[in-house]
């Protein structure tokens, strides 16, 4: 990945993802301070959106590519300079921290923590999470992980069942009723289909041609998946459109490039997980 993240360095590879504000509107858009954290950041396609539209949010950012942390901190200063010449005095930068981290072989809480401390003083308002008394005490801080396109990333074969840790990991840095917005792709998405089965290592997991992996969730997969790590699932919809849906679900979305006649069925994993009040 860092090979990737170091070829695609402008980080504009991938889109900010705005339509997240609305798919997890209830966890990201409640009342208060919400201390979030996007694992896997990438180029920080969906912190930049949450920063900009949640301007109580304080977010952490991070990813297992040194480079795809940079990424993220230049998208964010660029984002940050293109305000001030726009005539906006506050500064999203200064709700930001990012670093690197793998949740499946370390831990997010502590790296978290590390991040608060070395980043300096955070500005005033400071979510109550935030404060010396919490991450003194090592309290796990976060209102929010999203996990978005990342997950399918991580292997989840034995020995040493790499997607099991970094879950693990993630409900470890969760305070008590917080909440993990999860989305990756589905089985049968155009992406899989396009696969040779040459490329294929295990059940709906592939390597890409850059060494990188491909992974496609069933529903049932996800619910076993972050069920075996502690997590109880939640509605999470896409507004009131889901109100009458099951939490956890398929999204499908037709795409179509006219311009190349190609004409793509995107299904995606959709939903949300809280760590238990009591846990």
């Amino acid at each position: 990945w860092d090979a990737f993240h170091s070829a695609h360095d402008a980080g504009a590879f991938f889109k900010e993802r705005r339509y997240l504000l609305e798919a997890f509107s209830t966890p990201l858009r409640r009342g208060g301070s919400v201390v979030a954290c996007e694992v896997g950041c990438g180029s920080g396609s969906a912190a930049l959106p949450l920063l900009r539209g949640c301007e109580d949010a304080f977010v952490f950012a991070c990813d297992f590519s040194a480079a795809a942390v940079r990424c993220a901190e230049r998208a964010v200063k660029a984002a940050d300079d293109a305000d001030a010449d726009g005539g906006r005095a506050a500064r999203i930068g200064n709700r930001f921290r990012a670093f690197r981290c793998d949740p499946s072989s370390a831990s997010l809480l502590d790296a978290v923590q590390k991040a608060l401390v070395a980043g300096g003083p955070v500005a005033e308002p400071c979510p109550p999470a935030l404060s010396l008394h919490a991450w003194k005490m090592g309290l796990p801080i976060l209102d929010v992980v999203l996990l978005v396109f990342v997950l399918r990333r991580v292997p989840a074969v034995p020995p040493g069942d790499a997607s099991a840790t970094f879950l693990k990991s993630v409900f470890a840095a969760l305070a008590p009723g917080g909440v993990v917005c999860f989305r990756d792709y589905g089985i049968y998405d155009h992406a899989m289909l396009r696969f040779s089965p040459s490329q294929r290592t295990e059940e709906r997991t592939y390597v890409r041609g850059d060494g990188t992996l491909a992974r496609f969730f069933t529903v049932e997969e996800a619910r076993d998946a972050f069920g075996a790590a502690g997590f109880v699932e939640v509605g999470g919809g896409e507004g009131a459109e889901a109100a009458d849906q099951d939490p956890l679900r398929y999204c499908c979305v037709h795409n179509e490039n006219k311009r190349k006649g190609i004409k793509m069925r995107r299904v995606f994993v959709h939903g949300t997980w809280m760590r238990p009040m009591d846990s």
